[in-house]
């Protein structure tokens, strides 16, 4: 510590001890917060582990394996209330045993038995908990090494490194394996599990670890820590432990690489493979330096700008094998005067090895079009050369080459294979730039990468004026259907239980419905013209049924003229001329004399009346007249707004059910024929986000990305349109769940996939280390 300063103590003598109260309260509050934070993490944790196992399920071809994600993802949810305490619980043991690792009486069962008999899968559990660690360490390297300096001076006699203390993930992660443990996962899903672990702490434990500083800086325990972490000495530690922990288990196995190591290159020196990716080399820091300061041979940086632009590289899917690279490499060196007689060196073969696996694996990626995956690989050549010069390429997640990438496969995910798709034209202009102009100067990457983020922006920007329009238009159409609908419900209910005949319930369900849809669109729900006529609707249905005494047919005298003048207005306001008028008056009519004469009329079933549909227009008015004679009412008494409400309705749910289906409304759209399933699709249909893309296959099983721009509700329809902000694809809420289900529509998920080949990459060499 030389070149920094050293850490203040309580009062600024190295050498005070903490008095034993003092220490075992702070340790107790420390443990208190880790504890609380324990119990609050398992409940994200366990939303996180759904999503993504269903993620998995979803996305794999592989039925076996699909069975398996959706099995573990059952099984946790059935048990989550089970887990959640036994998690806690088992999380305190493991802090006993980080606090007190000599202690007697803490439950350890299963450590080292576990141990004694490792296999491939125990090994690659073994090495993903220890991958946790180093990544959470690189998160959060400064607050680590706080700690672990504070807490020094609490337990003196406890060793710890900064990505080791007793309050980081590593006795959270014992206690999650110990969790699943007695499941009896497979390995696959158990992996799966960890990365949800990973994710969840990287998202939250930072929070926890600045409330343990805290606790022991207010309690006067180095309130001042002048010196940030170095990452190089703190990653040199981290990183030693996983690779001598793998190598410590599988030499007690005899066991050889799995699988998925085996087509890794052999590497001469496994600590120099390290130095690439985590700027360790070994515990010599002067090697340490040597590796990041190597001398580049021009030779080689001069071959590789040969290659870059060389027609046969530039065509697209001429992909090679990294022993392939290197003997085109070697046979561009043997023409260049002054290159090193050996070639390439130890170094730079293996950076070739390396980036040929991240390239490799990255064209294995179904998430990219192949049309994108023949246009990045075209920059193999530029970004190992970029590797080449500056060596912490490998070290550095921000290094602008690596960036780049990133962003490349991110836009590459949001293409298709259309020549005149934007998005495939732009990422074809980056590849281009890349490989005719990148000589060794690095700002060409970040250069390109603002280029490509301003023309996302744009493409966003575009989406979103599109979604306005698109939004704008489905909103009012969604308010048209939802009108009608209530219009409809409204018209059932009026005549559930109700005994009007058959051809005046028809007028209602369909004419009339009309009429009151059209006053509510243009006049509002709140206007006088729409409460009149709601109301010619109850006075209507009651007008035509049976009456039962004189005082009824009185009553019915009184609200006849007022139906007619009302009917008469409200169908011209759907353009019924007044032939067709007349006939609905004489229909009505019919009805209204039999009530007030007694008489039968025909019905729609045909029976044979009493009374013909031919009686005198103007017999109502005669009867009316003389009835308001002999009531002695004063002249136009009889337009007064007398109504008459209906009873309750009591009919059942299956004729109200019965009415809407002819009416036109169904459980759902109209025109939607597919299957009413309530399962994990319709789950997925309904969390689609607004702007998400999705592969969609057409009928002609032609898959095309298209994006969201509509998410539909009970009246329309999502939308999705394609590059052009076009809509291309309209499904409702069931049909695309039935898509989904079918294996006809999936989910694009945007991921940094470049850095995703590059940990896939690291974790293999980690397990060749093993």
């Amino acid at each position: 510590m030389s070149d920094v300063e050293k850490p203040i103590s309580l009062n600024s003598n190295a050498s005070e001890v903490l008095p034993d109260a003092l220490a075992r309260s702070l340790v107790k509050q420390c443990r208190a917060h880790a504890e609380h934070y324990v119990k609050t993490l398992f409940e994200p944790l366990a939303k996180q582990l759904d999503d993504d196992l269903f993620k998995l399920a979803e996305k794999t071809q592989e039925i076996e394996k699909a069975q398996l994600y959706n099995d573990a993802m059952l099984k946790l949810r059935s048990d989550r209330a089970i887990l959640a305490t036994k998690f806690s619980v088992t999380y305190s043991q493991s802090l006993n045993q980080a606090l007190d690792p000599d202690g007697l009486g803490i439950d350890t069962s299963g450590g080292d038995e576990g141990l004694s008999l490792v296999g491939d899968a125990q090994l690659e559990e073994s090495l993903v908990i220890n991958q946790i660690t180093f990544k959470v360490f690189e998160e959060y390297s400064d607050e680590l090494y706080a700690l672990e300096q504070r807490l020094s001076l609490i337990l003196p006699n406890l060793k710890m490194d900064e990505g080791q203390v007793p309050f980081s993930s590593g006795p959270i992660c014992n206690a999650f394996e110990a969790l699943l443990r007695p499941l009896d996962f497979d390995i696959k899903v158990k992996l799966a599990i960890y990365r949800s672990l990973e994710r969840t702490l990287l998202a939250s434990i930072g929070g926890v670890f600045d409330e343990l500083n805290e606790v022991l800086r207010q309690a006067g325990v180095l309130p001042e820590i002048k010196r940030k972490a170095k990452k190089s000495e703190s990653i040199e530690r981290v990183t030693k432990s996983l690779v001598d922990t793998a190598t410590s288990e599988n030499s007690g196995t005899g066991g050889g690489a799995s699988d998925d190591t085996r087509m890794v290159p052999e590497f001469h020196s496994i600590q120099q493979l390290a130095g690439l990716f985590s700027e360790v080399l070994s515990d010599d820091p002067e090697k340490q330096q040597a590796l990041l300061t190597a001398q580049v041979t021009p030779q080689l940086v001069e071959a590789l700008s040969g290659l870059q632009i060389s027609n046969d590289l530039l065509e697209a899917g001429a992909e090679l094998s990294g022993e392939e690279l290197k003997a085109r490499i070697k046979a561009q060196l043997s023409e260049r005067e002054g290159a090193p007689a050996a070639g390439i060196s130890q170094l730079d073969d293996e950076t070739i090895d390396v980036i040929s696996m991240i390239f490799d694996d990255l064209m294995g990626d179904d998430s990219l079009p192949d049309a994108i995956k023949a246009l990045v690989f075209r920059l193999q050549i530029p970004v190992l050369k970029a590797a080449i010069i500056d060596r912490v390429f490998f070290a550095e997640k921000e290094h602008p080459a690596r960036v780049l990438l990133n962003e490349l496969t991110l836009a590459g995910q949001l293409a298709s294979a259309d020549d005149d798709d934007v998005i495939y034209q732009k990422i074809e202009s980056v590849v281009i730039c890349l490989t005719s102009e990148f000589q060794g100067n690095l700002e060409i990457f970040e250069t390109c990468r603002l280029d490509l983020c301003n023309f996302m922006r744009e493409q966003e920007t575009g989406f979103q004026q599109a979604q306005l329009k698109i939004g704008e238009a489905a909103q009012q159409h969604s308010f048209e259907a939802k009108t009608r609908k209530n219009i409809a419900e409204e018209i059932a209910a009026h005549l559930l239980n109700r005994n009007a005949p058959d051809d005046v319930r028809a007028f209602l369900m369909d004419t009339w419905r009309q009429v009151l849809s059209h006053i509510m669109l243009n006049e509002g729900e709140e206007s006088e013209a729409l409460k009149r006529a709601e109301q010619v609707s109850k006075d209507l249905i009651w007008s035509v049924e049976p009456l039962e005494n004189a005082e009824a047919r009185k009553k019915l005298l009184l609200v006849v003229p007022l139906i007619l003048d009302a009917l008469q207005e409200g169908l011209a306001l759907i353009g019924y001329t007044a032939a067709q008028i007349q006939a609905v008056h004489e229909m009505i009519e019919c009805y209204h004399i039999a009530n007030i004469t007694g008489a039968s009329v025909p019905s729609s079933s045909g029976q044979a009346t009493d009374v013909s549909k031919t009686e005198p227009v103007d017999e109502i008015d005669q009867l009316l007249q003389d009835l308001e004679n002999d009531l002695g009412l004063p002249a136009g008494d009889r337009l007064g707004q007398m109504r008459v409400s209906l009873s309750p309705s009591k009919g059942s749910d299956d004729d109200f059910d019965q009415m809407m289906k002819e009416m036109g409304f169904d459980d759902g759209m109209a025109d939607d024929d597919a299957p009413r399933i309530n399962d994990r699709y319709t789950i997925l249909v309904a969390g689609l986000e607004d702007g998400a893309w999705v592969e969609l296959a057409d009928d002609s099983k032609v898959v095309r990305r298209v994006k969201l721009a509509w998410k539909g509700d009970a009246f329309t329809k999502y939308a999705f349109v394609n590059w052009r902000y076009k809509v291309v694809a309209e499904k409702s809420y069931y049909a695309l769940a039935d898509e989904f289900r079918q294996g006809n529509a999936t989910i694009v998920e945007e991921l940094p996939l470049f850095d995703r080949a590059f940990d896939r990459v690291f974790t293999k060499l980690m397990q060749l280390a093993g």
